[in-house]
Parts: C-alpha cells; sequence; structure tokens
C-alpha cells in the first residue's frame, strides 16, 4: 500500500465487513507474516502491507460496498440477473436481461 494509513482504512473497511456477517473467503500472508524478526516475537516492525483479501456475502449497505477501496481487496456481490446496476449518482451503469 501506498502508506500505513491507506493500509489502516483499507484494513478497517475489510474489518467492518466481517462484523457485519461478511465472509472471509480468502486472506494471504504478507512479507511481513514470514519476516524473520516477526517470526522471533519482534511485533514493532511495521510495513505498509495488506493482505489480498477475498469477500463474499455482502450487502449493499456495508461501508465496502459504498466506498471505495484502494487496496488487495475482492468483494464478491451477486445480483439478479434482471436487476438494473446504478452507480451512485443514478446512473444505469449496466441492465441484465
Amino acid at each position: 500500500m501506498v502508506s500505513k494509513m491507506q493500509r489502516d482504512l483499507c484494513a478497517a473497511q475489510v474489518q467492518a465487513a466481517l462484523r457485519d456477517g461478511a465472509t472471509l473467503l480468502h486472506r494471504s500472508s504478507t512479507p511481513l507474516d514470514a519476516s524473520p524478526s516477526r517470526q522471533h516475537g519482534n511485533t514493532q516492525e511495521e510495513g505498509s502491507w495488506h493482505p489480498v483479501v477475498v469477500l463474499n456475502d455482502l450487502r449493499e449497505e456495508m461501508v465496502i460496498q459504498r466506498a471505495e477501496t484502494f487496496g488487495p481487496v475482492v468483494a464478491i456481490s451477486s445480483f439478479d440477473g434482471m436487476t438494473i446496476l446504478y452507480d451512485r449518482k443514478g446512473s444505469v451503469l449496466l441492465e441484465c436481461r
């Protein structure tokens, strides 16, 4: 991630989604997880790494569905095949038939 602040924002969005009922399908390790100092108990070491996360069972009202998440997060959403998808300004993005 470009900064620790952005990493923390991304992590907060993922945590909120999980707290609100999303399902975690995958979470990768990060280079920091495999570092020798971390494996020997050094928890002071930091970086701006965020794991790749794949989420499912999301609802439209969740923050992760409404805000742009600038991080390695895949948010899987399903919708009825006859649904018209709108952007937040009300413009039609895609109509499925």
